[in-house]
Formats: structure tokens, sequence, C-alpha cells
């Protein structure tokens, strides 16, 4: 497994594979129910994420890229991933709120 530095952050990396790719940051994501989402939107979830799992994220599309395949099927599977753990978080605080356990 390859050494986490600053100079590879998740940030750093999934902003410079996105936008060479041709794409930008700030494009959104056509998502159902989640008007307004952006790749970067994803970037930031990422970095919420423990240094194991950024380095996963980094070790993946690196590898997937290396081989020319779509990295953008990965990253789409890790934006479903994220709305999924939306949909928990809010689906978890309203019953909490509303007294249902």
């Amino acid at each position: 497994m390859r050494k986490y530095s600053e100079e590879s952050n998740i940030k750093t990396y999934l902003t410079a594979l996105i936008t060479e790719k041709g794409f930008s940051v700030d494009s959104t994501l056509n998502r159902e129910g989640h008007i307004g989402l952006t790749w970067e939107n994803l970037i930031e979830f990422c970095e919420q994420l423990s240094e194991s799992d950024q380095e996963k994220i980094i070790d993946t599309c690196t590898e997937i890229d290396f081989f020319n395949r779509d990295v953008f099927h990965y990253l789409n599977f890790l934006v479903d991933g994220m709305i999924q753990s939306f949909d928990l978080f809010i689906s978890k605080n309203t019953e909490s709120n509303s007294g249902v356990r």
C-alpha cells in the first residue's frame, strides 16, 4: 500500500482526476431527488472519511485509471453511497426528533 501524504490528499487527488477527465468539480450530478449535487460534494464527503478509506479510494481510482477504465463508474458508485448515508442520517434524525424509536 502506498504511503499517505499531504501531497496526495483526497481533495487534491479527486479534483485533479475529475478535471483531467474534462469535468468541473462544480458539474451537477444527475441524481433523482438530489438537485444541485456536484463532484465537489463528493470530494467534501470523502474528506470526512478515515485516512484508510481515503487511501483505498485513491488506490482504486489509480488502478482503474491505469487500466484505462471508466473511473466515473466508480465515482458514481461512491456518490450513490454518499446519498444513501445522507438518506440514512436524515431518516434517523427524523425518527429521533419525532419521538419514534
